[in-house]
């Protein structure tokens, strides 16, 4: 696993590089998704002070994060993988984090509820989870 700062290091420079503009159509699973997966994982598997790094991102950032989000609740349902679905709500909250409007990124859950409900899992214990 990468260290945050290398993961967050990685892909500001893929924003900067525009590298996610039109991310959200594209074909799922794409590259780019492999991108936020590891900062997603560095994320988690890093201390709560080393955590505030993620505040140094860009509010564009917050827009890719919940491209993420959508992104990673359909393939959760595709292959059937609550995993996936955690990292969407990571990622929803990671958007809450870097974006001056913190209320945007709850018009991003219903999908994430919705894609716990086709895999049977119970929306309210993963969502506390995540």
């Amino acid at each position: 696993m990468r260290a945050l700062s290398d993961a967050l290091d990685s892909f500001d420079r893929e924003l900067a590089a525009s590298a996610f503009h039109g991310y959200g159509p594209r074909p799922i699973p794409h590259a780019l998704d492999h991108t936020l997966e590891e900062l997603v994982g560095s994320y988690l598997a890093t201390t709560s002070s080393e955590r505030l790094l993620i505040k140094c991102l860009s509010q564009q950032a917050s827009s890719v994060f919940l491209a993420f989000t959508e992104r990673q609740a359909s393939l959760a349902v595709r292959q059937g993988s609550p995993v996936r679905l955690a990292a969407a709500l990571v990622a929803a909250g990671l958007a809450a984090e870097v974006t001056e409007d913190s209320r945007e990124p709850t018009l991003f859950l219903p999908l994430p509820w919705q894609s716990a409900k086709l895999l049977r899992c119970e929306p309210e214990p993963l969502f506390e989870q995540a």
